[in-house]
Formats: C-alpha cells, sequence, structure tokens
C-alpha cells in the first residue's frame, strides 16, 4: 500500500546531482506524500547491484530489470505515473557517419521493441 511504499528507503536514479525528485515524487507530491530517499546514484547501469546488495527499493522503467533476472521482485508501484518522453541525442557531425548509423538504427530498433512489450 501506500504508506508502506513511502516508509521503504527508495533509491533514486538521477543524472543531475542536484536533482532528487523523479517522476515518483511529483506523483507523490500531488498526493500530499513524499518519499524516503535514501540513495541517488547517477546511471541505471548499476542499479541492480545496488537492489540486490541493499534493503532499497525502486521505482524504475520495466526494461531494465525485466529480462529474467529472477533475485529481484517486481510489482507495480501503488500510485499513477506519468510516462516519462525520452531523446535520443548525438552530434550533428555525425549525423552521416557510417558507424554512427549503424548504432542509431541498432537502438532505435531496441527502443521499439522495448515500447511494444517485446
Amino acid at each position: 500500500n501506500l504508506d508502506e511504499f513511502c516508509s521503504f528507503e527508495h533509491l533514486l536514479v538521477s543524472p543531475y546531482n542536484s536533482d532528487f525528485n523523479g517522476p515518483t515524487d511529483i506523483a507523490l507530491a500531488r498526493l500530499g506524500r513524499t518519499r524516503n530517499v535514501g540513495l541517488v546514484i547517477p546511471s541505471f547501469a548499476v542499479v541492480r547491484e545496488f537492489l540486490e546488495q541493499t534493503d532499497l527499493i525502486a521505482v524504475l522503467p520495466k526494461h531494465v530489470v525485466s529480462d529474467g533476472d529472477h533475485r529481484l521482485f517486481l510489482c507495480p508501484p501503488p500510485i499513477k505515473l506519468a510516462s516519462v518522453a525520452l531523446v535520443a541525442a548525438w552530434p550533428e557531425r555525425l549525423n552521416e557517419d557510417p558507424l554512427h548509423k549503424w548504432f542509431r538504427k541498432i537502438c532505435f530498433e531496441h527502443t521499439r521493441k522495448v515500447g511494444a512489450g517485446d
């Protein structure tokens, strides 16, 4: 329930060192609630390791942890969250670079699969 959810210590992924609020905090604020953020890390790359080795919980994009790893318990959060818009960005000088075009193609194909629930 929401009371238990708010009482746990949370891991927050924030690439901006000074921003300790994410979409979850915005949704909680609309309900007049807050959560206890116990740790802020700058990247999703090490989320699993932190969750596996601590008692922290986290609200994450499903694809970050849903590849069949049964060491983590997954469940939907007890609040409705707004979707997060993502963009891809790169320097204009790489627009026609063959290797970069290939890499973008691979990334965009994977993103479409993840978005479609594959």
